[in-house]
C-alpha cells in the first residue's frame, strides 16, 4: 500500500486503523522521522537477537509517540505512533555486516 494521504483518509472513514511505510520517496516526512528519532525520547524499545543459516540478526524496535517535530502530522488523520525497525545481519562465515532501517 502506498504511504499517501488519501489512501490514510480512506481508511479512517472506514473505522479502521492503519501501519504504513514511510519511504524516501516521501522525502520530506522521512527527513522529519530520522531527525525525531535522532532528537526526541523513544517511548518503548525491544531487540531481538537470532543466529540461523550462519548469520546473526538483530533487530531493534523503537516506538515514538511525540509527533512535534513532523511538519505535516497534522495531515496525517489518526497518527500515533511512528516505528522504526533496524535489522543489522552478520555473516559468519564473511564477517560482512548488513543494516537495514526503516519507519512504519
Amino acid at each position: 500500500m502506498e504511504c499517501q494521504k488519501d489512501i490514510v483518509g480512506k481508511i479512517i472513514g472506514k473505522k479502521a486503523d492503519y501501519i504504513l511505510s514511510v519511504k524516501e520517496n516521501q522525502k520530506d516526512l522521512f527527513e522529519d522521522i530520522q531527525v525525531s528519532f535522532r532528537i526526541l525520547p523513544t517511548s518503548d524499545f525491544s531487540e531481538n537477537i537470532d543466529s540461523a543459516h550462519g548469520r546473526i540478526e538483530t533487530r531493534k524496535c523503537s516506538i515514538l509517540t511525540d509527533s512535534s517535530l513532523l511538519e505535516s502530522a497534522a495531515k496525517w488523520k489518526g497518527l500515533v505512533s511512528i516505528n522504526k525497525i533496524e535489522c543489522e545481519r552478520y555473516f559468519k562465515a564473511t564477517s560482512k555486516k548488513e543494516n537495514e532501517p526503516s519507519f512504519i
